[in-house]
C-alpha cells in the first residue's frame, strides 16, 4: 500500500529483487520442444532405385497440428559429390510423434544425408550415411493411378509410384 502516494522502501526493494530474478533467470521454453528425438534407418545397404526411410520418432509431441506446425526436410547425396537433393518428410501419426523421410538413390555407391526437424523456433538436425548396391531382381515399382484404400474423388489428376510390397513411393503430377 502506498502512504502518501509512495510505496514503502521494502516493497521497492521486493519488486526490485523479483525483477532482477526473473531477468537473470534462463528462458525456458513452455512449448515447441519435444521431450526426445529418436532417428532409425531402415536399412544400410539399399538397391539403388529402392528406397531408404528414416523415421523420428518424437517423444512427448506438443505441436498443436503436427502436419502443419512441424517440418522434416532432408538433404541426400552422393559422398564426394557436392550435388544435393531436398527431400520433404512427413508426419505419419495423429499424434505427431512419428515422422519419415523416403529417399531412392539412382546410382550404386555410398550416400550422405542430413535431415532437419522444426517446429516453431526449436530445430535439430541429424546426419547418416547408407550405400546404395547395384539393384538386383525384377523392377520392383509400378504405376498405379490410386491410392489404395482412398476414393478417386480425393484425389485427383495423378499417378503414384507403388513399391512391389505396396508402399506408395512418391506421387507424380500428371
Amino acid at each position: 500500500m502506498s502512504v502518501n502516494g509512495k510505496f514503502p522502501e521494502s516493497s521497492l526493494r521486493l519488486i526490485l529483487t523479483l525483477l532482477l530474478l526473473i531477468a537473470a533467470s534462463p528462458v525456458i521454453p513452455l512449448f515447441g520442444v519435444p521431450a526426445n528425438i529418436g532417428l532409425s534407418q531402415s536399412a544400410q545397404v539399399v538397391d539403388a532405385y529402392d528406397f531408404v526411410e528414416i523415421t523420428l520418432n518424437i517423444t512427448s509431441s506438443d505441436a498443436k497440428n503436427p502436419f502443419t506446425d512441424v517440418t522434416v526436410k532432408g538433404q541426400f547425396g552422393q559422398v564426394g559429390d557436392s550435388k544435393r537433393l531436398s527431400v520433404d518428410g512427413f508426419c505419419d501419426s495423429a499424434d505427431g510423434t512419428v515422422f519419415r523421410i523416403r529417399f531412392m538413390p539412382s546410382a550404386p555407391g555410398d550416400y550422405a544425408y542430413s535431415i532437419a526437424y522444426r517446429q516453431g523456433d526449436f530445430e535439430k538436425t541429424y546426419k547418416g550415411t547408407f550405400r546404395a548396391s547395384t539393384a538386383t531382381g525384377e523392377a520392383r515399382y509400378a504405376l498405379t493411378p490410386s491410392i489404395p484404400g482412398i476414393s478417386s474423388g480425393r484425389v485427383r489428376r495423378a499417378l503414384f509410384l507403388q513399391r512391389h510390397d505396396g508402399i506408395l513411393a512418391h506421387g507424380l503430377a500428371r
